[in-house]
């Protein structure tokens, strides 16, 4: 059964200790934000499928968010897994990873 759910995400840049913020919004099929439900993301650097990473994101009001380890900028290939009571949904998302300003 397909739950009509759609998940929109930002990766914040890249701080000096390797780590980016995940943002994420996941909305219902009328719109509204699915709050209360369990977010994992894994992830991973195109140029190195072979080291993915993963976090759990914390609810935030309206939102989900969390951080990753990135050793690498570039494209990252983020996949979402989102289960709420009985419901799971998933989503990948192609995200580039960049450096934060050097002040």
């Amino acid at each position: 059964v397909a739950l009509g759910w759609t998940l929109e995400s930002t990766l914040a840049p890249v701080d000096a200790q390797h780590r980016a913020a995940v943002h994420v919004v996941v909305r219902d099929a009328a719109g509204r934000p699915v709050d209360g439900a369990r977010v994992r993301v894994e992830g991973f650097s195109i140029a190195r499928s072979a080291r993915p990473v993963a976090a759990t994101l914390a609810a935030a009001p309206g939102a989900y968010r969390g951080t990753l380890p990135v050793d690498h900028l570039g494209q990252w290939e983020l996949r979402f897994e989102v289960t709420q009571g009985g419901e799971r949904f998933t989503a990948v998302k192609r995200l580039d990873a960049v450096p934060a300003p050097v002040d």
